[in-house]
C-alpha cells in the first residue's frame, strides 16, 4: 500500500524489513535509497521500475 502509486518517486530513509513476503513495485516508479534506507528479507517486483542508490539485503528481484 506504501508504493502503490505509478510513476511516483519515492525516497527510502529506513530500514524495511519485508518478512519474507512481497512487494509490488507500480509501473514506472522511481525509488531513491538514503543513507539508512533499505529494503531486506523478501521479494520485490519490479515494473519499469528505476533505482538510485540501492541498498539490497537478502531480497530476491524479479523483474516483469
Amino acid at each position: 500500500d506504501m508504493i502503490s502509486r505509478e510513476n511516483t518517486k519515492y525516497t527510502i530513509k529506513y530500514e524495511f524489513d519485508l518478512e519474507g513476503k512481497e512487494i509490488v513495485i507500480s509501473f514506472g516508479c522511481t525509488l531513491r535509497f538514503k543513507k539508512n534506507g533499505c529494503i531486506r528479507n523478501g521479494i520485490v517486483i519490479f515494473n519499469d521500475t528505476r533505482v538510485e542508490n540501492s541498498q539490497f539485503c537478502n531480497i530476491e528481484i524479479i523483474f516483469q
